[in-house]
């Protein structure tokens, strides 16, 4: 190991305007207060559009392999209850919403396809480890 300091995160986002209180590696969150649940970050101003939400969820639990299920976890509740306490996901909604993902990119490929004209060719690769 060299003797070179060791480089914390305060190192690369300095923070001139907190005290460090005589400490080299006071790296905490400027915001460590606990939540309150029924408070949001949303401001009055910014509006959650559901559809977007929903369409966003479909898109990671599809090319995650999650369950649409999964959103009726108590810790999944828990979490989207945090990060947006007025937005409720519903295992079924969100299905419904993998399922119209699922038509609209097997249409997308059923295009391509019919694009190539039976142009498709298979390829065999063999490899051999010598």
């Amino acid at each position: 190991m060299s003797d070179a300091k060791r480089k914390t995160l305060c190192d690369f986002f300095p923070r001139s305007d907190i005290p460090t209180k005589g400490k080299s590696h006071d790296c905490e969150p400027r915001n460590a207060n606990p939540r309150n649940v029924n408070r949001s970050n949303l401001g009055k101003e910014h509006v959650v559009n559901e559809e977007t939400t929903y369409r966003t969820m479909a898109k990671f639990f599809c090319q995650s392999g999650t369950s649409p299920k999964s959103v009726e976890a108590v810790h999944f509740k828990k979490l989207t209850a945090y990060l947006n306490p007025k937005f409720c996901p519903s295992s079924a909604i969100l299905s419904r919403y993998c399922l119209e993902l699922y038509e609209e990119e097997k249409a997308k490929v059923k295009e391509i396809l019919r694009s190539l004209n039976g142009r498709i060719v298979r390829k065999h690769v063999l490899i051999s480890f010598a």
